[in-house]
């Protein structure tokens, strides 16, 4: 292996690309930093279904706010423009239930297939998933109507705005039939029977518990994989802060051999992007974990 140059690659004024050498590193420096940053990437993968619920939550409150701004401003909206809106409000509810059962499924068979079964860290893993089910009431919702949309159909959905001073919208969810769903288990059930009243249930209730429990797992991924990664990932924070760079600037490696020449005219350059904010996100993640008690005391 050549040396590598290390590159910040910013955007300068007229859309033009700023990439400044910063430093010149050695075999074992380069070395280093590139396992550092597989390291990272290996570790964030597992937060990647925690960014796309989070983003499909996000998409509904945008969803939401563009129907209460629709009926004030319009004050009836055509049949079209109802059946927009529920076409993807349904969209929303689907990618919703369904990230939040991949992310449960996920995180159970990779922390059991990584750490083993009879691991401290998979026991501790149930004990928490029980733990976010017995206090969050969103856990069994929706499991419940992920289990109906695949066994059955899509769910009544209804909205409601309240135009006056301090407009609220809300978006509810028929659970009737969802809890006749022969599919589902005796204890969801009774669960959901207990603690609900009426036919319909907030849907805005229910994702921003979904948005907590997000939340809560991957401080916990963080804390419990946090010495696969957290040396590593402050290995690259530190570069960020030796040659005081932006948070918006891309840094990269590159082989010695493949900088151009002044004469050259044209630059191609095969780079070693480091993932510096997914390191980052990585340690403020495990440090919020291990503050908080549901997370810190269970792995401490």
């Amino acid at each position: 292996m050549n040396n590598q140059y290390l590159l910040s690659i910013s955007k300068g004024a007229d859309a033009v690309t700023n990439i400044v050498a910063l430093k010149k590193y050695g075999q074992d420096e380069s070395v280093k930093i590139k396992e550092s940053s597989r390291a990272v990437c290996a570790s964030y993968n597992l937060l990647k279904v925690v960014n796309y619920l989070d983003s499909n939550i996000d998409d509904f409150h945008r969803a939401a706010i563009a129907l209460a701004e629709n009926q004030i401003s319009q004050n009836n909206l055509v049949s079209t423009q109802v059946f927009d809106m529920a076409t993807d409000f349904e969209r929303i509810l689907l990618n919703i239930s369904a990230s939040f059962y991949t992310l449960i499924n996920q995180q159970s068979k990779a922390i059991s297939a990584d750490f083993g079964r009879e691991s401290i860290e998979h026991k501790r893993w149930l004990e928490f998933k029980d733990k976010l089910r017995e206090n969050f009431e969103c856990y069994d919702t929706l499991w419940q109507i992920r289990s109906y949309i695949e066994h059955e159909s899509m769910p009544d959905i209804k909205h409601s705005v309240q135009i006056k001073i301090g407009s609220q919208v809300d978006i509810s969810v028929d659970v009737e039939k969802i809890l006749s769903n022969n599919h589902l288990s005796g204890r969801k059930k009774r669960r959901h029977s207990r603690s609900s009243s009426g036919s319909y249930i907030s849907a805005i209730a229910i994702f921003n518990e979904a948005l907590e429990i997000s939340n809560l797992i991957a401080g916990f991924i963080a804390v419990t994989r946090s010495n696969t990664f957290e040396t590593q990932a402050n290995t690259l924070i530190d570069l960020r802060k030796e040659f005081s760079l932006e948070p918006s600037d891309s840094v990269a490696l590159v082989d010695e051999s493949e900088l151009p020449s002044p004469a050259a005219g044209k630059l191609n350059l095969n780079l070693f992007n480091l993932p510096l904010p997914w390191a980052q996100r990585l340690v403020e993640l495990t440090a919020a974990g291990r503050a908080n008690d549901w997370i810190g005391g269970a792995n401490s």
